[in-house]
């Protein structure tokens, strides 16, 4: 539970940090701020510099989502060797994760094939000119 808790305030630092094309700085800042307030509310002084030192090491490393999800597996199945899980338990939950990320790249494809021949790209209008014709 507390890897979960980790990898999820990586991501959450990450994810500021890779927002900084799209976002303003106040929405950037504010995930991370409100998180470590949050966990300074909850668990105290000592827990919220633990979390904001992850955060600042999810921004920097920038840490996104699927590279959590990687980690938090990588993880798991460790756990799950060391504490005696049998090789068909191991098997199945791997197939699981292969066939969700083989479904999670196909539903991309076909969201960007559907969302991308609606643009409006093509019915602009030429720029006026600079220069002043004589």
């Amino acid at each position: 539970m507390l890897a979960l808790v980790g990898v999820a305030l990586l991501v959450v630092g990450g994810v500021a940090r890779s927002a900084a094309r799209t976002s303003t700085i106040a929405f950037r800042l504010a995930g991370p701020l409100l998180t470590v307030i949050a966990v300074r509310v909850l668990a105290g002084t000592a827990a919220a510099a633990l979390a904001a030192l992850l955060v600042a090491l999810g921004a920097w490393l920038q840490v996104r989502l699927a590279e959590a999800t990687v980690g938090l597996a990588v993880f798991a199945a460790t756990v799950a060797v060391l504490g005696g899980a049998s090789v068909r338990v191991a098997a199945a939950f791997w197939l699981l994760g292969v066939g969700i990320l083989l479904v999670r790249t196909m539903a991309a494809r076909v969201w960007r094939r559907l969302s991308g021949g609606w643009s409006l790209k093509a019915e602009r209008t030429a720029t006026a000119p600079l220069r002043p014709e004589s």
